[in-house]
């Protein structure tokens, strides 16, 4: 039994590693300012329109372009913003905490569920009888423990991500509002 348990709560945990998805829009240089402060430093992982992926370092935009660093070759490339679908940056210290929370509350429900499920112990005189809401808590606790040791460790190796979709801000020439470029928007509403 334990070890069916222990086998969903990682498949749980490790199909459900969080992410956050952001739209930066670069209207002007204090958007490139505000995204070049929340990657500096972190690797990365850009995803270009044409399916190119890099494993990437130093990210930086600057005017309508974002330059990198590889990560296994220090080869410095760029690209238009109009061709960068997302940059996922990954948190392995958010991502145990999120499989900590996840596992302890995948093993409280289990604990519950198979605590109820087992009903009261007979009244035979034995000296340990528990109740159903008794033994519910107790698995509760026990399973609750083993989730959330399991999940650490697979959520810091899954991670938590941060996924930032850049989308370049044209002034319109008929009108006083902006647009977006077509090609952006259509790879956001895709992902």
């Amino acid at each position: 039994m334990q070890k069916l348990f222990v086998v969903l709560i990682s498949i749980i945990v490790f199909f459900s590693s969080c992410s956050r998805h952001h739209t930066v829009v670069m209207r002007d240089s204090s958007a490139a300012s505000a995204f070049n402060a929340k990657v500096n430093g972190k690797r990365t992982k850009i995803l270009l329109n044409n399916g190119n992926s890099f494993s990437a370092n130093n990210n930086r935009i600057i005017g309508d372009s974002l330059f990198w660093y590889e990560r296994h070759s220090n080869y410095k490339n760029s690209a238009s913003l109009t061709d960068v679908s997302r940059i996922t940056t990954k948190n392995t210290g958010r991502g145990a905490l999120e499989g900590l929370g996840l596992g302890l509350l995948g093993g409280i429900a289990f604990g519950a569920v198979i605590g109820f499920a087992s009903g009261d112990d007979a009244n035979d005189g034995d000296f340990f009888e528990l109740s159903a809401s008794e033994k519910a808590i107790l698995l509760g606790v026990v399973f609750g423990t083993l989730g959330g040791v399991v999940g650490i460790p697979i959520g810091a190796a899954n991670g938590s991500r941060e996924v930032y979709h850049p989308v370049m801000v044209v002034p319109d020439p008929q009108s006083s509002e902006n647009i977006m470029q077509p090609q952006n928007t259509q790879q956001i509403l895709q992902n």
